[in-house]
């Protein structure tokens, strides 16, 4: 009886295996589809404004 329900779960983690890693696979391409479809903004005034934005960012982030 044991053996038997060593098989089952053996069955089922392989499936669930499976299934985890099309998953996985299946977000990574949307992800890289989502990253690849962002646009650089082209007014020069939004240009600079974000840069600000990210420069007070980056020196809250830095370490005293």
């Amino acid at each position: 009886m044991d053996t038997y329900l060593l098989d089952w779960a053996n069955l089922l983690l392989r499936w669930a295996h499976v299934i985890v890693a099309i998953a996985w696979i299946g977000s990574s391409f949307y992800f890289v589809f989502l990253d690849n479809s962002l646009t650089r903004p082209q007014d020069p005034e939004l240009k600079a404004k974000l840069w600000k934005e990210y420069e007070e960012y980056k020196k809250s982030r830095a370490k005293p």
